[in-house]
Order: structure tokens, then sequence, then C-alpha cells
């Protein structure tokens, strides 16, 4: 009876493992074909929106910075190529400190490239809100990130962390001209606002000033901070959300009214 228990036993500790075993190969396997296509895919996104920074700048240190941080799947983890200080990139190509930047976001990359010109100066992984991938934000309360034109219309510096009741803004906190003309044009075409409402919004945005905030269309869209590495890939309302460190570096060189272009791909 003893020696039947002990075949059992081990019969059992065998089958166990050889299910452990399988399970960390497939997902060994998994995480590796996510890996090789996020790679592929900043490869892809950086030659075809790069200026200053070439194909050849992500083939061999860039792509090791890149397998360095290891990406968990479903984490929001925290990649910036290249992997220096904005400051020195601004110095390398000689350009002043108090040039006019632009902000060019991808959310079907997750990624918000810092240009000057066109051109792009570094890459910064982002979250955007929680149901973007279902399409163009449309409402309040919807958790997409907007799409389209915008600008930035206010900035705010919060000695600490700020946390509302949507989450986590962190340390930085920049408005962006949302509702814009285009959401203004859903809008109103699926009633949602009135006439009069539309007009406020469009002598905003011609005025370049903050849009009306209380409409069905959806308020206060921004890129803020907050982000951190236990966090799925989207975590916020509706909004960009960055790591601090990241929001902090590109902050002081943007000013209001500069361009945000958020897109989803090459659409």
């Amino acid at each position: 009876m003893l020696r039947l228990k002990k075949t059992l036993f081990f019969s059992s500790s065998y089958i166990l493992f050889i299910i452990l075993t399988f399970l960390f190969i497939m997902q060994a396997v998994l995480f590796s074909g996510c890996e090789r296509a996020y790679l592929s895919d900043s490869k892809a996104t950086f030659a075809s929106r790069s200026g200053s920074l070439q194909e050849e700048d992500l083939s061999a240190s860039q792509t090791e910075e890149l397998r360095e941080s290891r990406p968990l799947l479903g984490r929001h983890v925290r990649i910036n190529v290249p992997n220096r200080p904005l400051a020195d990139i601004l110095k390398e190509n000689n350009i002043d400190p108090g040039s006019e930047f632009n902000l060019y976001i991808d959310l079907q990359t997750r990624s918000l490239l810092f240009r000057h010109e066109d051109n792009v100066l570094k890459r910064y992984r982002i979250g955007a809100g929680r149901n973007t991938s279902q399409g163009d934000k449309e409402r309040e309360g919807d958790l997409r990130t907007p799409r389209g034109e915008f600008y930035i219309c206010s900035k705010v510096v919060y000695e600490k962390s700020k946390t509302v009741k949507e989450g986590n803004l962190g340390t930085r906190w920049m408005q962006l001209s949302y509702p814009n003309i285009e959401a203004a044009d859903r809008g109103l075409e699926n009633n949602l606002i009135s006439k009069e409402v539309y007009d406020r919004i469009k002598e905003a945005i011609e005025k370049k000033e903050t849009p009306p905030q209380n409409t069905p269309l959806g308020s206060a869209i921004g890129i803020h901070g907050g982000a951190k590495h236990s966090f799925p890939r989207d975590w916020t309302a509706g909004c960009i959300g960055m790591y601090d460190k990241d929001i902090e570096e590109i902050f002081d060189y943007l000013k209001i009214g500069d361009r945000v272009q958020i897109r989803w791909g090459e659409e």
C-alpha cells in the first residue's frame, strides 16, 4: 500500500512538472513574439517619421536599449529612444532650447514623439484611455483618447504627485484643446450639443483659447504624469499618461499654443 502511494505521488509530481514546463515554454514563446513585434514596430515608427534620427540609430544601440527594458505582458513599461537626456539631444543637433517644438502621438504604437519641426528628437512610451482601441472619443465618460489636431491650452506643475477621482496626474499637467472642431462637428450631427455650444467651441478654437469644458463631448483631456510599471498598457480616463520623469523632461520646452497631433497609425 505504501509503495502504491509513493508511486502515485511521484507520478502526479512528474505530470505536474511536465505541465508547468509546457506553460513556461509557451509564455516564453509568446513573450518573445511580443518583444519582436514591439521592436519591429519601434523601428518602423522612427524610419517613417524621423528626420534627425535615422533607421540605423535603432539597429544596434537603441534596439539593445529596448531589449534591456524587457517589457512585461500587460504592463506599462517605460521605454525611451534614444535613452539619453533630451537636453543632450538638442545640443547634439544644434537646436536652441527656446525653439518651437511639437508633439506627435501615435495611439496604435502608444508612442509620443517629441519633434522640432518635422524631425523626431525623442520617443516616449505613453498610456491612453482604457477604451481607446474601440475608436475615437465621442462623449463624456467613454474612456477614449480623442484623435485629431490640438494645441496646449494650459500647463500646471504639481510639487507632489496629484491625484484626482479619475486617477493619478503625477507631477505635470498639460491640457489640450478638446473638444476641437471635429469633435464639435460630430456632436452637432449626433444631437449631443446645440448650435449655441458648437459656436462657443468654434470661437474658442479660432482664438486658441480653452474650449468649453462642460459639454456632453467630454472635458479635461490632456497629457499628464503618474504612470507606474504595475499599470496596464492603457490606464487613463481618456488622457495621455506618461511617467513623471518623461513629462518633466519635455514640459519646459513646450509652450501654450504648441501643436499636438494625435493619430492612430497612418490614418
